[in-house]
């Protein structure tokens, strides 16, 4: 675990030498954890980190040194820091005015500092919780009648736009698509049904709140997991991450129709990356997709980011 500070109120700081834009410290506040995130300049990486360290007298570990690249800034026992080299991004516990040195030094490889944030799989707690037990597709009662007109009026929206007008619809002898007995609405839209890609190969990371392991629509799927979140398995305690998987990487026959998912075939990497209350720090999410990286996965998802 890194060593702890104390931390006091402080102005942002900034530095300007007429050519170079004002390199702004904002200082830990409420919905930050009190670490600051580091971002270096192209290329600067792992060169980046050592003039950081020798500038302010800092220790850093690397997420290359982990296997797989699965570290995370509260994992890390005696570094101040940790580097994610892919991402040229560092998670560093030292007071702002320490970093503000090395930010304002000649030829400094940062690009920017600011707070580490707590970010969260949805804007409210409790507005899209689904049970782990239900059809990874499905969404829970009680959801406010607001939340179904806008999500009504964005579906309807991206309808009209995608397939055209209802009476297009029925000139063309399209109007079926409306039924949902087969399949959802949004695999019919993107014609996911006529698909011959299967998602065979690809590897697809999901970094969310975790899976739900012992899902049926999951059995004999190939799923490698991995819990960024201190103290918590990755077993989906929340289920945004499990509905994700779902979506993304739903089998082809679901225990209960309609289908739902796309890439049937596709490896699931799962990353944990917010609490089972839906919660989680920047560290965490760049810590999700360093692995993801190191695990070369093709595409993947974190929804975290939408609501930061």
């Amino acid at each position: 675990m890194a060593k702890k500070r104390t931390r006091r109120a402080a102005a942002p700081f900034s530095a300007e030498d007429g050519n170079t834009p004002a390199l702004q410290i904002t200082p830990a506040q409420s919905g930050t954890t009190g670490r600051y995130i580091v971002l270096f300049k192209e290329g600067a990486g792992p060169s980046g980190v050592k003039s950081l360290s020798k500038a302010v007298g800092l220790s850093f570990a690397s997420t290359a040194d982990f296997e797989s690249g699965a570290a995370t800034a509260d994992s890390v026992s005696g570094a101040d820091g940790l580097l994610f080299p892919d991402l040229g991004v560092a998670v560093v516990d030292a007071p702002p005015e320490q970093l503000h040195a090395a930010g304002v030094a000649e030829e400094s490889d940062i690009l920017a500092i600011e707070p580490e944030r707590i970010v969260y799989a949805i804007e409210e707690r409790g507005l899209y919780e689904i049970p782990v037990s239900a059809p990874m597709a499905s969404t829970s009662p009680g959801l406010p009648l607001d939340y179904f007109r806008g999500y009504r009026d964005a579906v309807n929206q991206l309808c009209d736009k995608i397939l055209g007008t209802t009476a297009e619809l029925a000139a063309e002898g399209l109007a079926p698509l409306v039924s949902e007995t087969e399949f959802t609405w949004g695999l019919q839209a993107t014609k996911v049904p006529a698909s011959r890609f299967t998602g065979k190969g690809i590897r697809v990371a999901v970094l969310d709140t975790g899976v739900d392991i012992g899902h049926p629509d999951l059995n004999g799927r190939s799923i490698t997991t991995q819990s960024f979140v201190s103290g918590q398995p990755v077993q989906d305690g929340h289920g945004h991450g499990t509905h994700c998987i779902g979506t993304s990487c739903g089998p082809r026959r679901p225990g209960t129709l309609p289908r739902y998912g796309i890439a049937y075939e596709a490896e699931i990497f799962a990353g944990k990356v917010l609490s089972n209350q839906g919660s989680g720090g920047d560290a965490g999410i760049l810590a999700g997709i360093q692995w993801a990286i190191t695990n070369r996965c093709a595409c993947g998802s974190c929804a975290c980011t939408l609501w930061g």
